[in-house]
């Protein structure tokens, strides 16, 4: 086979075929009389074929980056020697350097004492430190009240000096290390704003109200065309999967109504709510909120109907709200409000309009109102 018909054809070519997709040259092992040993890194020759009466043995490594490659030939040299086999160097000749390899020089890394034992939780002095690395097989010394480390050149694994630590821990003895509690022991208690959005969901539902779940992320046409408000100040998705999904949602009201659509088959009245998240842009910068959307639909339902429900919320709150004209284009004209609390605005309350409603392929009047909890929650508490 050609080396190209090994690339094209075999499994191994196959696989490791595109680490030669750039080259313009195929590397290919020869032995003295032009015998093809290798071709890496992609298959060996059967002429090279190991049996139970091969004596000698070639060994090649061959990788994309040169220190990887010599590392792994010194743990294989030194583990040869360790059996008892003599390790020669060769000077390797190549168009960018000259190497005498391998090359089994130590290296030495620096660490304090004081980090040893504050990692360890013990209270060792330097010499039963210098005493467990040896016991590990490094070799050490004090210099300027540090402990300079001898790493062998087989030991690639020691990047970093917490590696030494753990080499430590080794030599000193793992199993003497008595496990201790940690202290002081603080005991966690629930994020104070998940408990406030608990109690709400709570009244919620004790109004007869059924809790959804939309997803986060929306798309322009759902939040701002069907809804017939300018696109503004939204957060898009970099290289999204499909337009249904290309920004995070702005409010929750644009998703409520899609569940009131996908289920105005069922019997009305129909009584919704949400807790989410939501985000836009402000002065520049993401927000995130956590808001509650409800809303309602029926044949009889209107702006008074959603108006109570907020005044029984915010009464259970314990809190008191009014509601200031405003103009908004998802909204009938002179039914639609900002809802003010402590003179703050916390959101908007209003009946749906009637060609949002079309746009949404539903018939009956549908009333709701929007909180933010965030803002809620600092007035309430803060």
């Amino acid at each position: 086979m050609s080396l190209d018909d090994i690339l094209n054809k075999t499994d191994k070519g196959k696989l490791y075929s595109h680490i030669l997709d750039k080259s313009p040259l195929y590397p290919v092992i020869l032995d003295s009389k032009e015998n093809v040993l290798a071709f890496p890194p992609i298959i060996n020759s059967e002429f090279s074929h190991i049996t139970n009466k091969t004596k000698n043995l070639f060994v090649d490594f061959t990788g994309t980056d040169l220190k990887s490659v010599m590392d792994v030939g010194k743990v294989m040299v030194t583990t040869f020697a360790d059996y008892g086999a003599n390790i020669e160097s060769v000077n390797v000749i190549s168009p960018q350097n000259q190497i005498n390899y391998p090359d089994l020089s130590t290296r030495k890394l620096m660490i304090k004492q004081k980090t040893i034992n504050q990692l360890l939780g013990l209270n060792m002095n330097n010499s039963e430190i210098i005493e467990s690395l040896q016991a590990s097989r490094f070799n050490a010394k004090i210099i300027n009240n540090s402990l300079s480390v001898e790493i062998p050149s087989y030991r690639i694994d020691i990047l970093h000096p917490i590696d030494l630590v753990e080499e430590v821990a080794i030599g000193y003895g793992l199993w003497k290390i008595e496990p201790e509690k940690p202290y002081p022991i603080h005991y966690g208690t629930r994020n104070p704003l998940k408990e406030f959005t608990s109690l709400v969901s709570e009244i919620m539902v004790g109004s007869g109200f059924q809790e959804i779940m939309n997803f986060t992320l929306s798309n322009i046409q759902k939040q701002f065309k069907m809804m017939q408000i300018k696109e503004q100040n939204y957060i898009k998705i970099h290289k999204p999967k499909s337009l249904e999904n290309e920004i995070i949602r702005t409010w929750l009201i644009p998703g409520l109504l899609q569940v009131l659509h996908l289920s105005k088959k069922e019997l009305y009245p129909q009584n919704i709510f949400e807790i989410g998240k939501v985000a836009s842009i402000k002065n520049g910068l993401p927000i995130e909120n956590l808001n509650l959307g409800v809303m309602m639909i029926n044949s009889e339902t209107g702006y008074a109907q959603i108006k109570s429900i907020l005044d029984s919320l915010t009464h259970i709150l314990e809190l008191k709200s009014s509601i200031t004209p405003v103009q908004h284009s998802s909204f009938i004209d002179g039914r639609v409000g900002k809802i003010m609390i402590n003179n703050v605005n916390v959101g908007t309350i209003g009946e749906i309009d009637l060609q949002v409603l079309e746009n949404h392929q539903l018939e009956d009047p549908t009333v709701c109102f929007e909180i933010d909890l965030n803002i809620l929650f600092n007035i309430k508490y803060k």
